[in-house]
């Protein structure tokens, strides 16, 4: 389950990720 919490935290960050540099 810790493996896939951290899989699903990178997904999570790369899409935060592309939020901003729309932002931006």
């Amino acid at each position: 389950r810790v493996l896939e919490n951290l899989s699903v935290m990178d997904e999570v960050r790369r899409q935060i990720g592309v939020i901003f540099n729309e932002e931006r």
